[in-house]
């Protein structure tokens, strides 16, 4: 992908890890925002299973996409369709069509190939923003996404389950930062569904937001039955009666990403935030790497006391060794987290087949409890002062 210049279009992944939580509704929303604000937009469905109606119900639509583009069927020209919100408003859309399992296959090997960034760079002349809508999932047309453009923005929902996902996510962001794409920037985590009436969600916001700052946007996307309904019917908010508050709530969204994008005071205050986050953890793994090598664990995680892992060592550098090990890890430090609070005591050793076991600790701090999680051998014997060396972790926190 080539430097941006001035006047050259700005491509935003908007992604997750988890599907269902109405992440395509509100990309579709977003490209209104936008164009609401005055912004050239092209929104690109990258999606094989979308299901999008716009580009076949609005007058201009083409019955052919990225697949056709990619067999050389089509033209870049011949695949847009305009979106019209009103007699001055509107936006460009393009969307994959894929119509047969043959064609799925397909379109994933071609992203495997590394052949989609350069049609998103093609389509994207002429336009100011350009909004990649990515599969979900981890999965090669997800990263093409990621390998074409400038931003990320990663979708989540206020649910425990979703945002546990967040990790792997931005795991993922990084590692295409480093290995495909240096001109990839992390813009932050976009809240939707959220329950202003549900205290765990507002608990689990405010614990998050107090840690990470910035990362989290300030716009919210509030639990709305209206949008459940355009997410079922894969329609714009604009379409349904009565829904001017709900849009009016995406364009403070697209103004606020706007400003992330082009506003250097807002881009260097975010910058900052991440590269202290990031640098206060590589020197939380740093410690924590250096306990499990002094007293022979075999890898460990430190989570907050809502589950939320804050550090890790030794789980593994890719995305997909995270993935294999975070169930696991969760779902047993979730069981032992409940017996812990039932009981008496602050750790817990249950044992993994013939060879290995896993240590569960409860750590409390001034702020907030902790848990400690770490894989041993089976036979280890507890030594004099890691307890100590825990402590001094969390302390840290």
């Amino acid at each position: 992908m080539g430097e941006s210049g001035p006047l050259s279009p700005t491509i935003l992944t908007i992604g997750s890890l988890k599907g269902g939580i109405g992440k395509s509704t509100l990309a579709l929303n977003l490209a209104q925002g936008l164009s609401r604000l005055g912004k050239k937009v092209l929104l690109i469905d990258l999606n094989p299973s979308s299901r999008h109606t716009l580009d076949r119900s609005d007058k201009g639509g083409s019955p052919q996409g990225m697949v056709q583009l990619l067999k050389g069927m089509a033209t870049p020209s011949s695949i847009l369709c305009h979106v019209t919100l009103d007699d001055e408003y509107g936006f460009h859309m393009v969307s994959t069509r894929v119509s047969t399992p043959n064609e799925a296959l397909f379109f994933e090997k071609q992203a495997m190939d590394h052949k989609v960034p350069p049609l998103v760079e093609q389509l994207s002349r002429g336009f100011e923003v350009v909004l990649l809508d990515a599969p979900s999932g981890l999965g090669s047309v997800a990263k093409a996404a990621l390998e074409s453009s400038h931003w990320a923005f990663a979708v989540s929902t206020c649910e425990a389950e979703t945002l546990r996902a967040l990790p792997l996510y931005t795991t993922l962001i990084s590692w295409i930062r480093v290995h495909r794409n240096r001109l990839l920037n992390f813009g932050g985590v976009l809240i939707q569904k959220f329950d202003n009436h549900s205290k765990i969600q507002d608990t689990i916001c405010t614990s998050l937001t107090k840690r990470l700052g910035t990362i989290f946007l300030n716009t919210k996307v509030p639990l709305d039955q209206r949008f459940e309904v355009a997410a079922l019917r894969s329609i714009p908010l604009w379409r349904l009666p009565r829904a001017e508050d709900l849009v009016g709530v995406f364009e403070e969204l697209a103004q606020e990403i706007l400003d992330i994008l082009f506003n250097k005071e807002a881009r260097d205050a975010l910058s900052q935030q991440i590269d202290h986050i990031s640098g206060h953890t590589q020197w939380l793994e740093s410690q924590l790497g250096a306990i499990c090598r002094e007293y022979g664990l075999e890898c460990a995680i430190v989570s907050d006391g809502l589950g939320f892992p804050i550090v890790h060592y030794n789980i593994g550098e890719g995305a997909e060794l995270f993935a294999a090990f975070g169930p696991l890890a969760g779902d047993t430090m979730g069981r032992a987290v409940d017996m812990l609070d039932l009981g008496q005591v602050d750790q817990m050793v249950l044992g993994i087949g013939d060879l290995k076991v896993l240590l569960v600790k409860r750590l409390e701090s001034e702020k907030e409890n902790y848990y400690f999680l770490a894989l041993l051998p089976k036979g280890f014997e507890w030594r004099q002062g890691l307890s100590a060396s825990i402590s001094r972790l969390v302390d840290g926190l």
